[in-house]
């Protein structure tokens, strides 16, 4: 008889967390871990070192929900800076009750576990909070964080610690020196 249970360790627990089956492998790393030739239903996966008790928590919500109704493709670029006009309504309330900082650990979690669709949820929560914020603060937080040739946080004459309540529309102009693309392609 197959299994229909997946026991998964985080680094530092002392007891493995067990997760349906279908909802374990909407992790491609789970899958992956579990189609190699040493794994074995008795040993848990061992989850990255990225994951922990909280933020697993809430990617395993993240991921029952979609088993139940999966997350429709987020188009890009966004419709509208409010995410319940890019995803069904679960998704947006999931995604814009995360603070910022947890926004970028479960990216960086999604990351390491191949959950595609939740990478690009909080991602693209981030981008819609970007476009909320005037593009001349957007250079001024690029600036300071250096990444428009300006002094680095905490330099002399830098503007004081923006955070991220301040990324968007400056993000292509920072790739290319602050200069907008043209639309012609390279030859």
């Amino acid at each position: 008889m197959a299994a229909t249970t997946v026991k998964v360790q985080i680094k530092g627990e002392e007891t493995a967390t067990e997760l349906a089956l279908d909802v374990a492998k909407v992790s491609i790393f789970i899958q992956e871990e579990m189609a190699k030739d040493t794994y074995s239903a008795d040993t848990p996966v061992d989850l990255p070192d990225c994951v922990t008790p909280t933020n697993f928590a809430k990617v395993v919500k993240y991921c029952e929900h979609f088993v139940e109704e999966p997350m429709d493709k987020i188009k890009m670029p966004l419709k509208s800076v409010e995410m319940k006009d890019n995803v069904q309504e679960w998704y947006a309330d999931f995604a814009t009750e995360q603070s910022q900082p947890e926004l970028f650990e479960l990216i960086t979690v999604a990351n390491d576990l191949k959950i595609a669709g939740l990478m690009t949820l909080c991602s693209a929560t981030v981008a819609a909070e970007m476009k909320k914020i005037p593009k001349e603060d957007l250079i001024k937080m690029f600036s300071a964080m250096g990444m428009l040739g300006g002094a680095p946080p905490g330099a002399m004459g830098a503007p004081p610690g923006l955070g991220m309540a301040g990324m968007s529309a400056a993000a292509p102009q920072a790739a290319t020196g602050g200069k907008k693309k043209s639309g012609k392609k390279k030859k």
